[in-house]
């Protein structure tokens, strides 16, 4: 602890100098920190002790579903490595059960605040939880723009090698995240070509000289998890099908309009299924919709009533997901449930698809899957590269796509479980 505690003192007197001048040379502070780190022991290796791997992943929930695969290859090639995961506090119950890391460990990072006090954040995280640990490798395994300063910690953790995706991927992270292949060891670049970001996660491990036997995602949650779940869905179990159904979304132009949703589904409801509503409170008024325009016993609102571990029970028993919850999606798509997903991504959207295509990036993995889309943009996202194609702050494109196109796809899906099962 006295080491550490001489790590927050370094840290903390250059912050205060930083307050003097108002300003953050990034150079100059790795230029100040990294022998101070050398001094201290942590950038190099000691084989007498037990190997520690850190892995950092700051951004969304399905992002923390996409580096599942990950973390299961991570534990095959490392049995013996002490192995912290860090994650967002919103992401961290959904790993808090995962059985191939030792420890998990939620970071507000603070994203979209000051630096100073994105930095305090930082030091003060590192000092209660990782300088105990004199990490040999750290892995950041986002590769688009990073708003969450998941470089930032992974230097200051002391780490000895840091690998992550580099500033020079593309454009846009260039010009957002200037400097930052200066917190890494090793900056990788990948591949140019459009790739989803669980391939982009297990490209790091082969970079390493790792061995990736198993592409797929997984999700974890308890036996009290699951036994929550089938409480649920007692009164429900005699649907046919189960279907998840998620109207809420990050961004309110990615939310299908709930009136064309209730269109598609009083059509679907013919067919004998049930619907079960989940998602945050971000979608509470339109499930209330949904609710009073369906016929009665049909669907079951669960949206912002459970944790999300119990989410992911619940979807695991499903046999489909229907929704623009791209989280919600993810975590389908990890139990294997086919999905139709409903973007507002244009089909003629041309700008660069590594960069700024939700469809291209974050495709349902390795789940049966229909994903719709508007044939073409309006004015103006059809003059503007934004990621997930819609610049709105409403729902907009996503407006073109005819609710007809949601039951057809229904149908397209009931014949291939119908032959799969």
């Amino acid at each position: 602890m006295e080491t550490a505690y001489k790590l927050k003192f370094y840290c903390e007197s250059y912050i205060k100098r930083n307050m003097l001048t108002h300003r953050f040379d990034l150079p100059d502070f790795v230029g100040y920190m990294e022998p101070i780190f050398r001094r201290l022991g942590y950038r190099t290796m000691d084989q007498k002790r037990r190997e520690n791997i850190l892995v950092i992943r700051l951004d969304g929930i399905g992002n923390c579903v996409l580096v599942s695969g990950f973390l299961r290859e991570l534990r095959k090639n490392k049995p013996k490595a002490h192995i912290t995961l860090v994650v967002n506090p919103a992401a961290y119950p959904l790993v808090e059960c995962c059985p191939y890391v030792d420890k998990v460990i939620a970071f507000a990072s603070g994203a979209g605040t000051a630096f100073q006090d994105i930095f305090r954040s930082a030091v003060d995280f590192c000092y209660r939880h990782l300088w105990k640990y004199p990490y040999d490798v750290c892995f950041c395994p986002q590769w688009g723009v990073d708003r969450s300063w998941t470089l930032l910690l992974s230097f200051i953790s002391g780490a000895r090698e840091r690998i992550g995706y580099s500033e020079k991927v593309h454009q846009e992270k260039a010009r957002t995240n200037r400097g930052h292949d200066m917190f890494l060891s090793r900056a990788v670049i990948g591949s140019p070509e459009v790739v989803h970001e669980t391939a982009r996660a297990f490209f790091l491990l082969k970079e390493m000289g790792a061995h990736v036997t198993d592409d797929s995602l997984e999700l974890w949650f308890d036996e009290q998890d699951e036994n929550v779940a089938m409480r649920l869905l007692i009164n429900f179990m005699e649907k046919n099908p189960m279907v998840v159904v998620a109207l809420g979304a990050g961004q309110a132009c990615r939310k299908y309009p709930v009136e064309q949703y209730v269109k598609a589904f009083l059509q679907i409801a013919e067919s004998g299924a049930g619907f079960i509503l989940l998602g945050g409170g971000d979608a509470d008024l339109e499930s209330d919709f949904f609710v009073r325009h369906m016929p009665r016993n049909t669907v079951l609102n669960l949206v912002g009533q459970v944790s999300l571990r119990v989410m992911a029970a619940v979807i695991s028993k499903a046999d489909l997901y229907i929704g623009n919850g791209l989280d919600i999606a993810q975590m389908a798509a990890a139990f294997r449930v086919p999905v139709i997903g409903v973007l507002p991504e244009a089909v003629d959207k041309k700008e660069d698809k590594a960069v700024y295509s939700l469809y291209e990036r974050f495709y349902p993995w390795k789940t049966p899957a229909i994903v719709l889309r508007p044939d073409h943009a309006l004015p103006p996202c059809d003059e503007t590269a934004v990621l997930g194609g819609c610049c709105t702050m409403m729902p907009h494109c996503i407006c073109r796509i005819p609710p007809e196109n949601i039951v057809e796809a229904y149908c397209v899906m009931m014949g291939y479980l119908r032959n799969h099962r």
